[in-house]
Order: C-alpha cells, then structure tokens, then sequence
C-alpha cells in the first residue's frame, strides 16, 4: 500500500475505499483505542467529524 501510496494510485487499492461524506462517526471496538487526527491523539470516542463550508477564512499573498 505505501509504494501505491507514493506513486498517488492509493485509491486504486482493493484495501482502501473512498467516500465523500458531509460528516462521519468513528465507533471504536474497545473504549481503550485511540485515534491520531493531524498529531492531535483522541482516546475514547465515539467521534463525529464534519464539515463546515465557510468556517475558516485563508488569507495569503500572492
């Protein structure tokens, strides 16, 4: 999976699934599991993530 991943053809994986979702609950097996979101671990859960258009504002230069 990690050579697919370097050549971007991950999504092409039997073992990998796509889905574009406007929100997602994460429900772990066991109430000791974790779960890393960009560095930040969550112990517990369950999770729900979603998305919110507009909530942040990018300013940059051009």
């Amino acid at each position: 999976l990690f050579g697919l991943y370097i050549m971007g053809k991950e999504l092409q994986s039997p073992l990998v699934s796509y889905l574009k979702v406007k929100a997602v609950e994460v429900e772990p097996d066991q109430l000791e599991d974790c779960m890393n979101i960009d560095g930040e671990v969550l112990e517990g859960g369950p999770w729900r993530m979603e998305v919110v258009p507009s909530l942040f504002k990018v300013l940059s230069e051009k």
